[in-house]
């Protein structure tokens, strides 16, 4: 941090923000089933087919990931974002979700 004397500032004052805002994706996204946080800014959420939800997101402009490759396929692991960006995302996974329903 010494050779970055702007860092230590810039830290304190993003860190405390990027926390509140992934407490509010968590918080919009519970409705929509079993969300994992755990204080970072990386949320799990159980979808069923995590695959093919995450493709249909993409195609729409939304960046998740699918958690197969980590042994579970009805995961999508979402990272926080700026608030106006989570909105996109939460809303996006409303369109394709039923509330408490799984996608495929």
């Amino acid at each position: 941090l010494a050779a970055l004397p702007h860092a230590a500032r810039f830290l304190a004052e993003t860190l405390p923000r990027v926390a509140a805002h992934a407490a509010a994706l968590a918080a919009d996204l519970r409705p929509l089933g079993r969300v994992e946080h755990q204080g970072t800014p990386f949320l799990t959420l159980r979808v069923g087919d995590a695959r093919a939800l995450s493709a249909e997101l993409l195609a729409g402009g939304v960046r998740v990931r699918d958690c197969a490759s980590y042994g579970e396929p009805d995961l999508i692991r979402v990272s926080t974002r700026l608030p106006g960006e989570n909105r996109v995302l939460v809303r996006e996974l409303h369109t394709r979700l039923a509330v408490g329903g799984r996608h495929g």
